[in-house]
């Protein structure tokens, strides 16, 4: 697989997230790991996981899934399993725009640590479209959906499943 290449690149900045909520019931969705610029230091940057208000709204607890790091890039079908306290996952939430932030720099930090580094990508705000730009959409384009519907994914290849459509 070529690691140069944007697409297979984004393929790294989602995880999977399960989560369990306190009247038993679960929630599945996809996060993306965007990297967010600390003011007045351009060599930092806090990694936070973004994803769904609802997926995580009365989670008692949560798992996501990050690939293993191998060398310069993923080992092959080896993936992380992070547990995560449902507090820390609903403690940044936007209900309104079904937004939810989990910082997830110490997580990382404790893997490396442990000798188990986490293989990712991630997105800068700047990928990020404009209202301008949401606003200027047409009715009728074309999309890539990269995630884990469901908590579906390829388990072969230990990825998100990728779509194309309008």
């Amino acid at each position: 697989m070529n690691l140069n290449d944007m697409s297979t690149q984004l393929l790294y900045t989602t995880a999977p997230i399960w989560c369990e909520r306190g009247d038993g019931t679960q929630s599945f969705g996809t996060g993306f790991i965007l990297s967010l610029p600390v003011p007045d230091q351009a060599d930092q940057q806090i990694p936070m996981l973004v994803t769904n208000a609802h997926v995580v709204k009365g989670a008692v607890r949560g798992l996501i899934e990050l690939p293993e790091k191998s060398g310069d890039g993923p080992k092959r079908g080896a993936r992380l399993r992070i547990e995560i306290e449902g507090e820390a996952l609903t403690r940044h939430m936007a209900q309104d725009d079904d937004l939810a932030l989990l910082p997830i720099g110490g997580l990382l930090n404790q893997l490396e640590q442990q000798g188990r580094p986490a293989f990712f990508r991630s997105v800068s705000p700047d990928l990020v479209p404009s209202s301008d730009a949401v606003n200027d959409l047409a009715a009728v384009e074309e999309i890539t959906f990269i995630g884990y519907p469901s908590g579906l994914y390829d388990q072969h290849n230990v990825s998100p499943l990728t779509r194309r459509g309008i």
